[in-house]
C-alpha cells in the first residue's frame, strides 16, 4: 500500500456505516475513527448505537465525560492527531460517522475564531448573574437570527460562547464556521445510500432492538450516575427523552418508542438532505447490498 489516504465513511443513522467500516477495517489493516457528534460521549453506548469498542482499533469513541463539552473544532484536532498517529505505525485511518457539520470542516478547513476579551466575558456573566440565562438567550436570539434550531437556553457554554462572539467581532459564531480554508489533505469519500422506505424500515427496527436489549436500563443508570451535572450534552441523543418519559410514567412503551423513531427518521431526512447538496462522494454504496469490494476495488485504483 503505497499511501495510507483517510478513508470517511458516512451516511443517515441506520444505516450500516459501522458495519462497512469493521469490514474495511479489516481488509485494509486499519483504526476506526468516530465522527458522531454523540458518540464521543461516555454513558449512553447503546442508545448512542457506539460499536463494541476495542482499543487499538476504534478512537473517539466513548471519550469525553457527558459534560465535557466536544464542539466541531476540539473534535477536528483530535481526528488529524488519530489519523497522524494511525499513519505513524502503517494503520489505514477510517473515519466514520453521520454528523455532516464535523465532517464539513474537517475536509474544508476552518477559520481561527478571534479570542474574546475578558471584558466580554465578564459581561456575559454579570448578565446571567443578575438578569438570568433567558435573558442573554433572548439577546442572542434577536441579533442572530439564524442561530442553529438546536440551540437550546440550557446550553450555558454554547450560549455564551455564541453570544461572546458575537458581541466581540461583530459576526456570528456560525459566519466564522463557515469561513474555511482548503486543507491540503486528501480523503476518500464514501457515501452510503439507501432507498428512504428501507432506511426508515431499519431506523424503526433498531429503537426495538435497543429497547429489548436495555436502554431503559441504560438511561436509568445514566440518570443517577450524572444527575448533577450542569450541561449534558451526551443527554442530547435521541431517544434520551423519550425513555426519560417512559421512565417517569409520562409514556407507556409504545408511545416512547413511537415518538423516538418519529425523530431519528426526521434526522435521517434531514442527514440525506445534507449528504445530497453538501457530501461530494467519490464513490457511493447502495443498500441493502453493501459491496464492500467495490470500495476495496477504488482505493486500490487510487494508489493506495
Amino acid at each position: 500500500m503505497s499511501e495510507l489516504i483517510p478513508i470517511i465513511i458516512t451516511g443517515p443513522t441506520a444505516g450500516g456505516k459501522s458495519d462497512i467500516a469493521e469490514q474495511v477495517c479489516d481488509a485494509l489493516d486499519g483504526v476506526i475513527i468516530n465522527a458522531d457528534s454523540l458518540q464521543v460521549y461516555r454513558g449512553l453506548p447503546q442508545l448512542t448505537a457506539q460499536p463494541v469498542i476495542q482499543e487499538g482499533r476504534h478512537v473517539l469513541y466513548n471519550y469525553f465525560e457527558p459534560d465535557d463539552k466536544c464542539d466541531v473544532v476540539r473534535w477536528v484536532g483530535l481526528v488529524q492527531e488519530a489519523i497522524t498517529q494511525a499513519k505513524a505505525v502503517g494503520k489505514q485511518p477510517i473515519i466514520v460517522g453521520g454528523t455532516g457539520f464535523y465532517l464539513k470542516v474537517l475536509m474544508e478547513g476552518i477559520a481561527p475564531i478571534p479570542d474574546v476579551p475578558d471584558e466580554v466575558m465578564q459581561r456575559a456573566e454579570e448578565i446571567i448573574q443578575t438578569q438570568g440565562m433567558e435573558v442573554l438567550f433572548q439577546d442572542l436570539q434577536s441579533k442572530d437570527p439564524n442561530l442553529p434550531e438546536h440551540l437550546r437556553v440550557t446550553d450555558v457554554h454554547r450560549v455564551m460562547r455564541a453570544w461572546t462572539v458575537l458581541e466581540a467581532t461583530g459576526k456570528p459564531l456560525q459566519e466564522w464556521y463557515q469561513l474555511q480554508h482548503p486543507q491540503k489533505q486528501r480523503f476518500i469519500k464514501v457515501l452510503c445510500t439507501h432507498e428512504r422506505e428501507i432506511l426508515y424500515h431499519r431506523i424503526n427496527q433498531r429503537f426495538v432492538s435497543m429497547w429489548k436489549n436495555g436502554i431503559t436500563s441504560e438511561v436509568q443508570v445514566f440518570r443517577t450516575t450524572y444527575q448533577d451535572i450542569n450541561n449534558n450534552y451526551a443527554a442530547k441523543a435521541i431517544g434520551f427523552d423519550e425513555v426519560t418519559a417512559y421512565l417517569d410514567g409520562l409514556f407507556t412503551e409504545s408511545q416512547s418508542i413511537e415518538q423516538a423513531q418519529t425523530k431519528t427518521r426526521q434526522y435521517a431526512k434531514r442527514q440525506l438532505t445534507w449528504f445530497r447538496h453538501q457530501f461530494d462522494a467519490d464513490i457511493s454504496l447502495d443498500e441493502p447490498q453493501f459491496n464492500v469490494d467495490k470500495l476495496l476495488m477504488f482505493c486500490h485504483n487510487s494508489g493506495m
